[in-house]
């Protein structure tokens, strides 16, 4: 019979409880609290995932509770060996966790205290397992994971979504008057898409070409704010925004998803939650916590090695997850939903396309690219104009892709019968820069003609002749022209006026606001003659029509297409340094993913000098590039032709241009 007093835990019972408790804590310190840090100062995160309260709030108690319980369970299979083995395997996570914290606390300081997180790791755990006084306060810690998830949900910026109504208003119910097409791109400035003669690019952009036939096409429209995160909710609900608004019906009930909401049936492709859940249904909750959890451990900053991404890999991996939907993919269900129903539809997409990254060709096909931009630190570009516009290039590229797709919508309208009777808008959220020197996407005075301009076309129902109208209109003017044409009456005071009716007299300033905080004000003539400018200047470097080239536009461009047999070639002292020739040895031209891109090191010496650079693709000059200087030293990328692939290998080289005609070698 046992002498052990009722009720009493027996000690292993004890410890295993304790241990548990104390991985609770250590991770809560190394795994949770870093990614509610990150997290709970960017709530637009959650929006971008479909995150209501409900997903929030499991997220953040998933991340508290299933990484000790896994470690729990790992210890407890370590016991079927004995308990000595299952202690040694809780000290192995303890030297783990701590020091892990430890590389946390000193990440950033003096690279001679690379090595201290190991060492205080050690010391915490020696002291863990012999010291009575140091368990103890792990034990005094085991609040911390609560509090930690109470501060995350109830006293961050989070607390909004949590504790806000994201029901949404309600607006009136009317007779609806035309199906409405309603379709935002993203970082597409207006002058992109012109002539010199102040015409859309038939040859380059046949789409938008046809759209502006039948339209009318606002070219001086503008935005009135440079981030996606307030220029798309502006479109939206007619107001100026706020940059403390959330784009989320808890901060903007009002918006043209509620307003219409009773009277249409919408048809919602949106990156935030300004549709409420009652009118737009969401991915089923199990799909959107997997991606918000797998994503929440590939954002986090605080991890070492990668841990952070390798934790998400995992989840994608074991949850059967595609964090990123291509946003190719994405458009197109879009278009499939260009069907006719019942009740008069809502169609919105918010495609975030051409906005960087840059990785699509006109084909739908993408190539692997760097995650940073030749010539871009931290948001201005150099000096250098070739880097400047070799990126405007790859931009170039992916918006005849745009161009593509918007065929596809309208095909698709033609196709459906809703083409003629639909009221038809199709607009971006702001622009981007590519002069050098200036920052690519925050308005400021030298870019400003590249920011705030945007196309705007309005194919009214029934309209067959396309028109242009230069008077100077904003984004807020969308939603209000948008509820005259339903004939709809907004109940709510709004900031925006409708385009049609009454003559409109342009504004003489602009005042666009700024994510990095305050405004921007400058005369509209200005605006619009610093968006000739940037037009011109496009032209100048690539040709407009059937002239334009966008590939081949580079330093010493005359060689490209020059057989390299016909150019002095040298042995050179420059050294080669990449692992992506490989995928050169079997190309398949029709595969999804195309080896278009190139990028690699330049070792050697004078490295520390300007070096412009040819790559030859099966024996002809295929692209000419600048270099630069990068963390590792010099550096360059070229984007190759589709055209010059064949099917199986391919050969490639790149050489140092010394001379007119005059290459050295730059081996592998």
């Amino acid at each position: 019979m046992s002498d052990r007093a009722p009720g009493a835990i027996p000690p292993r019972r004890h410890r295993l409880g304790r241990d548990a408790l104390h991985l609770g804590v250590l991770t809560s310190f190394t795994l949770a609290q870093p990614v509610f840090g990150d997290l709970s100062r960017s709530p637009e995160f959650f929006l971008l995932h479909e995150s209501g309260r409900r997903e929030i709030v499991l997220f953040a108690t998933l991340l508290i509770l299933v990484p000790p319980a896994v470690l729990a369970l790992v210890e407890l299979a370590a016991g079927l060996f004995g308990e000595n083995a299952r202690q040694g395997v809780h000290l192995l996570f303890v030297a783990l966790l701590t020091t892990l914290f430890a590389w946390q606390l000193l990440r950033g300081h003096s690279p001679l205290l690379r090595l201290a997180p190991i060492a205080l790791g050690i010391l915490a755990t020696v002291a863990y397992a012999r010291s009575t006084a140091a368990r103890l306060i792990l034990t005094v810690l085991s609040p911390a994971p609560l509090l930690f998830v109470v501060l995350f949900l109830f006293f961050s910026p989070l607390g909004r979504l949590t504790l806000g109504d994201a029901s949404g208003a309600v607006g009136p119910e009317a007779k609806p008057k035309a199906p409405i097409v309603f379709l935002v791109f993203d970082e597409l400035p207006e002058a992109a898409l012109e002539t010199s003669g102040h015409r859309i690019d038939a040859f380059q952009y046949p789409s938008f070409a046809a759209l502006a036939r039948d339209a009318t096409w606002y070219r001086n429209d503008t935005t009135v704010h440079d981030y996606t995160i307030h220029a798309v909710p502006a479109l939206l609900t007619g107001y100026v925004p706020d940059n403390h608004d959330l784009p989320s019906t808890v901060d903007l009930p009002r918006n043209i998803f509620t307003l219409l909401g009773r009277s249409y049936k919408p048809r919602v492709f949106e990156n935030f939650e300004l549709c409420p859940a009652r009118l737009c249904p969401r991915m089923p909750l199990q799909r959107r916590l997997a991606w918000l959890l797998s994503d929440g451990f590939e954002n986090v900053s605080s991890t070492p090695f990668g841990l952070g991404r390798r934790l998400a890999f995992k989840l994608e991996q074991h949850l059967g997850l595609h964090r990123r939907e291509d946003r190719v993919l994405h458009f197109e269900a879009f278009v499939r939903a260009l069907v006719p129903d019942k009740r008069p539809l809502l169609l919105f997409d918010h495609t975030v396309l051409p906005h960087a990254s840059w990785e699509y060709l006109p084909s739908r096909q993408k190539y692997q690219h760097g995650s940073n931009v030749p010539g871009l630190l931290r948001g201005r570009w150099s000096n250098d104009r070739w880097l400047a516009l070799q990126a405007e290039g790859r931009f170039l590229l992916q918006l005849r892709l745009v161009d593509r797709l918007l065929g596809d919508v309208l095909a698709g309208l033609r196709r459906s019968g809703l083409y003629d009777r639909s009221l038809l808008v199709v607009t971006a959220d702001h622009g981007g820069s590519f002069q050098p020197g200036e920052l690519r996407r925050d308005a400021a005075p030298g870019n400003i003609g590249e920011i705030a301009p945007v196309p705007l076309f309005v194919k009214l129902p029934g309209q067959r002749s396309g028109r242009i109208d230069n008077s100077h209109v904003r984004s807020i003017d969308v939603l209000p022209t948008i509820a005259q044409v339903a004939g709809i009456e907004i109940p709510w005071r709004i900031d925006g006026r409708s385009l049609l009716g009454e003559q409109r007299r342009g504004d003489p300033t602009l005042t666009i606001r700024k994510q990095a905080g305050g405004s921007l004000t400058v005369s509209a003539g200005s605006i619009f003659r610093d968006r000739d400018r940037a037009v011109a200047a496009r032209i100048a470097a690539f040709g407009e029509g059937r002239r334009a080239r966008i590939l081949g536009v580079g330093p010493h461009s005359e060689l490209v297409g020059r057989a390299v047999t016909s150019l002095r070639i040298s042995a050179g002292r420059l050294r080669l340094q990449t692992d992506q020739l490989d995928v050169f040895g079997d190309v398949d031209p029709d595969a999804r993913i195309v080896p278009t891109y190139l990028r690699a090191r330049i070792a050697g010496p004078a490295t520390d000098t300007a070096r412009d650079v040819a790559v030859a693709l099966n024996g002809r000059i295929a692209a000419t590039v600048r270099s630069w200087v990068g963390p590792h030293g010099r550096v360059f990328s070229a984007e190759l032709p589709l055209s010059r692939l064949r099917r199986g290998a391919n050969k490639v080289r790149v050489f140092a241009i010394v001379g007119p005609v005059a290459l050295e070698r730059i081996d592998p």
